[in-house]
């Protein structure tokens, strides 16, 4: 009951051109709601932190791929009637948005907080985002957005716009804080960091955190495409998940 109309239109439509029934597509749709397999990775640096004072945005998705999502990694543009167009790096079937970016230079992607209950009835994140993000001209305008969404479950939203401002998103379906950039850096990874989230959901990626965390500040001004496409990078652990790392 909380999905939009115009998402039930699109599932309604994959479904038919896909020759597979509604509901399927429908439950591919909210099953990060549900899953708790994924173990991701984000960092932005702009401004003073880069070498040219450029925007760099890395992003390592790792999701359990079944050997099928590595082969079927798209590129989609959305184009709303009346709203703004954006990218989004995804698979076929999906509606919402996990890696994405605006004509506008907005861009955003989510990490999951693992957190060992049960989904709040909301509209699923990835439909959210791609609202948050069609209707963005800035940074601040997603939190904005998502802090008036009814949502269903704990999670990390990293964003930066084309000036180079960025902030960590970390929300579960009650409470919301905003970690912004330190000196044109931020990092995000798989827990909360914020002081009236911390404790919630399991601490996972601190290791990460800290990796990157120490990257941020020991290349400080010396940034630039090659350091931060490496950066998110982590060995692969036991269970082989699809990866994929995006620069925007």
């Amino acid at each position: 009951p909380y999905i939009p109309e115009h998402y039930l239109e699109e599932i309604k439509g994959i479904a038919e051109g896909a020759g597979v029934d509604e509901e399927t597509i429908l439950h591919v749709n909210c099953i990060v709601d549900r899953l708790q397999m994924v173990l991701c990775s984000t960092v932005v640096a702009a401004g003073d932190a880069t070498r040219d004072g450029e925007v760099y945005f890395g992003r390592n998705l790792d999701f359990i791929g079944r050997n099928v999502l590595h082969r079927t990694t798209v590129c989609l543009v959305y184009e709303p009637t009346g709203k703004t167009p954006l990218v989004s790096v995804t698979w076929p079937g999906l509606v919402g948005v996990l890696s994405a970016m605006n004509r506008k230079g907005v861009c955003g992607a989510t990490m999951m907080i693992h957190y060992g209950s049960e989904a709040q009835p909301g509209i699923p994140y990835m439909m959210m985002y791609r609202d948050a993000l069609v209707a963005a001209d800035k940074t601040s305008d997603v939190a904005d957005f998502l802090a008036l969404s009814k949502r269903t479950v704990p999670n990390n939203f990293t964003v930066v716009d084309a000036t180079g401002t960025s902030e960590v998103i970390e929300y579960d379906a009650t409470r919301l804080a905003r970690r912004p950039a330190n000196k044109g850096g931020v990092c995000s990874t798989n827990h909360f960091r914020s002081g009236t989230l911390k404790g919630v959901g399991w601490n996972l990626g601190a290791s990460r955190y800290r990796t990157l965390d120490e990257f941020l500040r020991v290349k400080h001004g010396e940034i630039d495409y090659e350091p931060v496409r490496q950066a998110p990078r982590d060995p692969a652990p036991p269970w082989q998940p699809h990866a994929h790392s995006v620069v925007l």
